[in-house]
């Protein structure tokens, strides 16, 4: 499989989207994935230029599962090259929320 970077674009609800640029640079592909309509799936939508080249839902269950694949699948992927670009980060952002968490519950426990 050649590997192309995309651009990904995480639907956060109507008009709400935050994109990740990836390290190299992403000339006309894009993934973009949020919840469906039904509010009951995850759909995701790879186009390259302006054409759609698939479509697709994954249901509760499903994205639970590629969830656990992510999690057991990241340790073993090699860092990324390239220069980090500057940009929003949901994994920052739950780590931050995480963190202010503990740290909120060690207050009330030294209290």
């Amino acid at each position: 499989m050649t590997e192309t970077p995309a651009i990904l674009d995480c639907w956060l609800g109507d008009g709400s989207l935050i994109r990740f640029e990836p390290r190299k640079e992403a000339r006309d592909m894009r993934l973009s994935l949020g919840r469906t309509n039904s509010k009951r799936a995850l759909g995701f939508l790879v186009k390259r230029s302006d054409a759609n080249i698939a479509s697709f839902v994954l249901d509760r269950e499903q994205v639970v599962e590629l969830a656990a694949y992510l999690q057991c699948t990241l340790p073993r992927l090699l860092k990324p090259t390239g220069r980090k670009r500057d940009q929003l980060s949901l994994a920052a952002m739950l780590k931050y929320g995480k963190r202010t968490k503990s740290r909120r519950r060690q207050k009330r426990g030294a209290a």
